[in-house]
């Protein structure tokens, strides 16, 4: 078993140094990526920019109907602004616990108003949103980030009945269930739903998952893992969602999450204009923003131990350069998005040379995985056990 460990190793070694050696080779070949990489293509799918665009036209009258609320993770009230997002909310820094939050933001009603307001517009892109997620490439994209997630939740339970928050189209419960999973989900999008059982046989619940946990509670469900890829930086009661996951575990469950990473270089850098920091364009934004020490303390807070915490994923280091030069026209940004600017740009960034761009993309791997080592990646990965 250590020899094949080893081999396994070596393997994935040296296929790192073959890619870091070509993209080396390539620096001063490759043509100017600054044009290259400028393009409708970079920026976010035109199915969004109609999103963002009816949110744009409209946002004020529901912006003016959001409510305050006080620190996710520990309820004070006090905090200090960081900055205002480009879809129009402010992000806060609690004076007590130092979490990250959006106040005033939405409330469930509130999202329901808006999405009725603007269902024959919002219901199209999100049916196609929707239905775009069975093509074959979102399937192996899914493929491989779920069997990813899966490989890391078999270390600690083989099998078992999984409940996904927040499931979508359900892809994760499809291939959790070939793992031989049990599969349970919930999801507030009715059109998902119908397509998930549809098309990959699953029975879904329909809600946001803090109105629907009581009753599920009381119940009497139970499951042995709960997974939230993605989600909880949507929800508006994060501290009450992993409360009321704890209660709907068996003894020994298990609780994994993905979410951002605040602790990001690509967020420190590029700030209100870094397009993980929206507090929600037409849908739920990113209302709650961890770091691996908030993610931790709530987990805790709440009676878990975490087992394992991990960050994958990198910064766009392309987006950094861009936003060190002040070419704020080539990043992708939600203003980009909404109104697009110029394809040719008039000038080159500052300091922004195609060498240096080059170099800078060359030795990626390298920045990804030191980011990863620091837990600084752009998303954190974590699972934990529930306690008594």
């Amino acid at each position: 078993m250590r020899k094949q460990a080893l081999f396994h190793i070596l393997v994935r070694a040296t296929r790192f140094a073959s890619r870091l050696i070509m993209s080396v080779l390539g620096l001063f070949f490759r043509k100017d990526l600054i044009s290259a990489r400028y393009s409708p293509e970079y920026h976010q799918q035109e199915i969004w920019k109609t999103e963002y665009r009816i949110w744009e036209a409209n946002r004020k009258e529901f912006l003016d109907k959001a409510l305050p609320r006080g620190c996710p993770a520990c309820t004070a009230v006090d905090a200090d602004p960081l900055w205002n997002t480009e879809d129009g909310y402010q992000y806060v820094q609690c004076r007590t616990c130092d979490f990250v939050y959006v106040t005033p933001c939405f409330t469930y009603d509130l999202w329901r108003e808006y999405f009725e307001r603007f269902r024959k517009d919002t219901e199209i892109i999100n049916r196609r949103v929707i239905d775009s997620r069975f093509e074959e490439n979102y399937l192996n994209e899914d493929r491989a980030r779920f069997s990813f997630y899966l490989d890391r939740l078999k270390k600690h339970k083989f099998s078992g009945s999984v409940l996904d928050i927040g499931c979508l189209t359900g892809s994760f419960l499809h291939f959790a269930r070939e793992r031989g999973y049990e599969p349970h989900g919930i999801e507030h999008r009715e059109y998902a739903i119908a397509a998930a059982k549809k098309s990959l046989d699953l029975d879904l619940q329909q809600g946001f998952f803090e109105e629907v946990a009581p009753s599920m509670i009381e119940g009497g469900n139970r499951f042995d893992i709960i997974t939230l890829w993605e989600t909880l930086e949507h929800m508006l009661y994060p501290d009450l969602v992993l409360n009321n996951a704890r209660r709907l575990l068996s003894a020994d469950g298990l609780v994994a999450i993905t979410v951002p990473n605040f602790d990001n270089l690509q967020v420190k850098i590029v700030r209100e204009r870094c397009f993980h920091c929206l507090g929600g364009p037409g849908n739920a934004g990113h209302i709650n923003m961890f770091t691996p020490a908030s993610l931790q303390g709530m987990l805790e807070k709440n009676g878990f131990k975490v087992l394992t915490m991990e960050t994958e994923g990198s910064s766009s280091y392309y987006d950094i350069l861009v936003s060190l030069s002040g070419r704020f026209d080539l990043l992708n940004s939600y203003s980009n998005a909404v109104s697009p600017p110029r394809k040719t740009p008039s000038r080159q960034p500052y300091f922004l040379s195609p060498v240096l761009l080059n170099a800078v993309l060359a030795f990626s791997p390298l920045w990804k995985v030191a980011e990863n080592a620091m837990l600084k990646g752009a998303i954190i990965l974590t699972i934990a056990r529930r306690r008594g």
